[in-house]
C-alpha cells in the first residue's frame, strides 16, 4: 500500500488540502479490497484497517515528503 500511495504522490483528485485525504482513502480502499478478495479468509476488520492506514500513510507522506 505504501508503494502505491508513494507512486501516486502527484495525483490530484480534488484541489486543495483535502486531496491527500481523498487520495489516501481511495487508494487504501482499493488495495484493501484487493487483499480482501484475494485471500482465503473474509476479514472485514482488516479491510477497514487498510482504509485507515491508507489515510495515515498519505497524510504522513504528504506532510514530510518534500523536505
Amino acid at each position: 500500500m505504501s508503494l502505491v500511495i508513494g507512486l501516486a504522490g502527484r495525483m490530484v483528485l480534488v484541489d486543495g488540502k483535502l486531496n491527500p485525504v481523498i487520495r489516501g482513502l481511495l487508494l487504501g480502499t482499493v488495495v484493501s479490497f484487493a487483499t480482501l478478495l484475494g485471500g482465503k479468509f473474509f476479514d472485514p476488520m482488516g479491510f477497514f484497517a487498510g482504509v485507515a492506514y491508507g489515510l495515515i500513510i498519505d497524510l504522513t507522506a504528504t506532510r514530510f515528503g518534500d523536505r
